[in-house]
């Protein structure tokens, strides 16, 4: 829906329309519709959600989005506020490219939601690109990774690949291992890396779209919310 209204509008016009749409979405009567079709449509069991779905959907999952989208998410939220459930009511969340288009404060603020609704036991599926892989492959001269940015973006050097991989698609602040894993185990979660299409619970595997490969850089991982120490 949001790439076919773009197609019909002025580029120059374009962010203004999503920033239109944005505010809309965040109004608390919008809001509070939203709040309410979720809350309706968490009925379920297990509940899964699938957060910064884009135009991916899941059998089965609840897809959640801040724009719309073809297919249209079921519920339009800013992940950046609060979740509008209850603590512990959700089994499984899977969240892929979404992260680093969030502040870092905005993306510590996420991850603690994701863990005040996950049930104990419960498990966060998180893909997003690694800091540290993406620049290795500036330092190491990736000609995969340049032609890749080329045939995207047009760029000629590995200094516009790489200034341009930090900021493109609405990048906010990219993660290494070591950075999101401390965030995720602060907010009371064990980190299990992954690969790709692989995890140890059936519902999250072979859910992934983009592999580690041609400018990816992707890491995988499964959280797991701790227990308390007398369950």
């Amino acid at each position: 829906m949001l790439k076919r209204l773009e197609r019909r509008i002025p580029k120059c016009l374009r962010d203004p329309v999503r920033w239109l749409i944005i505010q809309i979405v965040r109004q608390p009567p919008v809001r509070t519709w939203y709040a309410w079709r979720l809350h309706r449509l968490a009925r379920v069991s297990p509940v899964c959600l699938h957060l910064g779905c884009g135009s991916r959907h899941f059998p089965g999952w609840i897809q959640i989005d801040l724009l719309p989208q073809t297919p249209m998410p079921d519920v339009l939220l800013d992940l950046r506020q609060s979740l509008p459930l209850p603590d512990q009511s959700v089994e499984y969340i899977y969240s892929e490219d979404l992260i680093e288009h969030l502040d870092y404060e905005d993306g510590q603020r996420f991850i603690a939601e994701c863990a005040r609704v996950l049930k104990p036991g419960g498990v966060m599926r998180i893909l997003t690109p690694n800091l540290r892989s993406f620049a290795q492959a500036y330092l190491n001269r990736s000609a995969d990774d340049l032609a890749m940015y080329h045939d995207v973006f047009g760029v000629n050097t590995f200094a516009e690949m790489f200034n341009l991989g930090m900021r493109a698609w609405g990048h906010r602040f990219l993660y290494d291992e070591e950075t999101l894993t401390a965030v995720l185990q602060g907010a009371g979660f064990q980190v299990e890396p992954r690969l790709h299409g692989l995890s140890e619970e059936p519902l999250l595997r072979g859910l992934d779209s983009r592999s580690s490969t041609q400018g990816a850089h992707t890491m995988y991982f499964d959280c797991y919310k701790r227990k308390a120490s007398s369950e």
